[in-house]
């Protein structure tokens, strides 16, 4: 594209770009430009412009300096009567589309989208790593607190590396001690695995009677219940759970993960026909089932296991916080609470009154009875305080235990 001066009309102009004479014709002229072909150049149009009164071929010359410049413009007066000229202002002229180069830098485009995939990777990034931490915590959880001393499995049973020169006999004896225990705690982990899994996997009761400690006491006791409680398989996931062991005389203790992640403590006695289950305390056996108490209400004692704890609760027959102390009791088994009192002049409640205040909860074996003239369903006399804990005690640890518990008991 480029401008001819209007005095060219008529005549023929080179083209700057091809070189080729173009015919500019008049405003008159209506003769059709003529289609010519030169073999030895290349096919194109090639016009022949011609002078009108000649009809002769005109001769092509080159663009003039002066031919380029602007037309001149009408010259205006100003206010001061010096004639002033106006000139069209000119633009720059933009290049041709397909002459302009393309961005070599695509523009990044604000998609929205990216950014809410990215924060979604991150936010399951982090959701990732805190359930990690979570089940991490939850595998290193201590198991639950049991009353007989524990012993870690995995303790080495290597004595201390101390020159015996420099010990005196009693840290030697007492390094023994603890060799002999944990050895003991490991060989019991070992032993009783088995007995464990065997009791947790029986598919029917009558399959836990040969796994049970005293059975001539235990089995019917299994019977009266299992007539009321469906049995279901607990399953065994982890025996030993946490590498924790504890042991004290004859009876041994661990924690156990069930097929349902619930981590429980059993018991076991290791009798000459190997290691057997304390059952009561598996599962929390009482003379009366927890809710019979609130219908029945018996007057004589009966043999429960419960968590204890200190309590506040003063009502009815149990009003004088100065003769009763309140103790919240709860079983395993039922959301619903019953509340026992302990007479402070029972000596033989001393004991666990002083455990209660020294630990804050316990978990005790014990007797309640309700008074004759109850009315209440949740108030009952606590008339003998048997044991800290739900294990019942070796035949051994029982004969040596009676006398001295025959001259404390002063049952209500």
């Amino acid at each position: 594209m480029f401008r001819v001066p209007k005095d060219h009309d008529g005549a023929g102009v080179i083209c700057p770009a091809c070189h080729y004479l173009l015919n500019l014709p008049g405003a008159e002229s209506k003769r059709v430009p003529v289609r010519v072909t030169n073999d030895d150049a290349p096919k194109t149009l090639v016009p022949q412009p011609r002078d009108k009164k000649s009809n002769k071929p005109i001769v092509s010359r080159p663009l003039s300096k002066e031919d380029t410049l602007p037309a001149a413009q009408p010259a205006l007066s100003g206010p001061d009567g010096q004639k002033r000229v106006r000139r069209k202002k000119q633009l720059p002229q933009a290049g041709l589309e397909w002459e302009r180069k393309p961005s070599t830098k695509p523009e990044a485009p604000d998609n929205p989208m990216m950014w809410i995939v990215a924060g979604s990777l991150l936010g399951l990034t982090v959701v990732g790593i805190g359930a990690w931490l979570v089940i991490d915590s939850i595998d290193k959880d201590d198991p639950p607190a049991d009353p007989v001393a524990s012993l870690p499995s995995d303790a080495s049973t290597e004595p201390l590396t101390i020159d015996e020169d420099q010990m005196t006999d009693e840290e030697k004896r007492r390094q023994q001690e603890i060799a002999d225990s944990v050895k003991t705690g490991m060989s019991v982990l070992t032993d009783a695995e088995a007995v464990v899994r065997q009791y947790l996997n029986a598919k029917t009761p009558a399959e836990l009677e040969a796994l049970v400690r005293t059975p001539e006491v235990t089995v019917p006791r299994m019977r009266a219940w299992y007539a009321q409680e469906k049995w279901e398989t607990p399953g065994a996931k982890d025996v030993g759970y946490g590498g924790r062991v504890t042991v004290k005389g004859v009876m041994a203790s661990m924690a156990v993960r069930l097929n349902d992640y619930s981590i429980k403590q059993i018991a076991l006695e290791n009798t000459p026909d190997g290691y057997k289950v304390d059952w009561e305390s598996w599962v929390a056996w009482s003379a009366m089932p927890w809710e019979d108490l609130f219908k029945k209400r018996p007057i004589d004692p009966v043999e429960v296991r419960v968590h204890c704890s200190l309590d506040s609760y003063y009502n009815r027959l149990f009003d004088d916080d100065n003769k009763w102390v309140a103790v919240r009791l709860e079983h395993p088994d039922s959301d619903r609470a019953i509340y026992g009192y302990i007479d402070k002049e029972s000596p033989a409640l001393m004991r666990m009154l002083g455990d209660l205040r020294n630990r804050g909860s316990v978990a005790a074996t014990i007797k309640i009875s309700y008074p004759e003239d109850s009315v209440a369903k949740n108030q009952v006399y606590i008339n003998e305080y048997l044991q800290s804990g739900w294990v019942r005690p070796s035949a051994d640890e029982e004969s040596e235990s009676t006398p001295a518990e025959d001259k404390s008991k002063d049952g209500k």
